[in-house]
């Protein structure tokens, strides 16, 4: 996992790759295919990780770990599809974008699995920053965002101030698209 976060992370790679190429031509372009390739590979690893430690729960049963885990499952199918599905490059060509449905789904998840994680464990909240910022960053709807900034409070009481800070550029970055979106609805 600490390779996505990396300099050896693909999606560094891919954003080099893209940007050298004229926009004109990153709908047809092989090496954009072969970015998304790798993305699918990727996806392929986390869906291949999620269903071994499935099995494995079933056969040891859950520990304190395991929500937090299956967060960053989520998240990170969230946060890979989120290098794809915002550039239509990968429109028609395979690559790991998930549907509007899915990402719904998996941002739930993150909500109901990181709620369990700060009341039923004694993991640090500062370990669902990742997770709760990609929710974040797709939430749509007003239960949703109210649901993370509620997340984020319970972080911040719990002595993790730099929540506040995630909290904050939430709010920006819901306001940014809220009048992003209403602008586009006046044109």
């Amino acid at each position: 996992m600490s390779e996505l976060f990396g300099f050896n992370n693909p999606n560094y790679r891919a954003g080099a790759i893209v940007d050298m190429i004229p926009e004109p031509e990153r709908f047809t372009d092989p090496a954009v295919a072969l970015v998304a390739a790798e993305g699918l590979n990727l996806q392929e690893t986390i869906y291949n990780w999620h269903a071994r430690t499935l099995l494995q729960l079933v056969q040891d049963g859950p520990d304190q770990y395991s929500n937090l885990a299956l967060l960053y499952y989520h998240a990170l199918l969230i946060f890979l599809s989120g290098n794809y599905d915002y550039f239509p490059y990968w429109d028609n060509i395979p690559a790991p974008v998930l549907t509007p449905a899915e990402v719904s789904e998996h941002l739930s998840t993150i909500l109901y699995l990181s709620a369990e994680v700060l009341r039923h464990s004694k993991i640090p909240g500062v370990m669902l920053f990742f997770p709760v910022t990609v929710a974040g960053a797709r939430a749509r709807t007003v239960d949703q965002r109210f649901e993370i900034l509620n997340l984020l409070d319970l972080v911040f009481s719990k002595g993790f101030v730099v929540a506040n800070k995630i909290r904050n550029n939430l709010l920006e970055r819901w306001a940014e698209r809220d009048w992003e979106q209403t602008m586009h609805l006046a044109t």
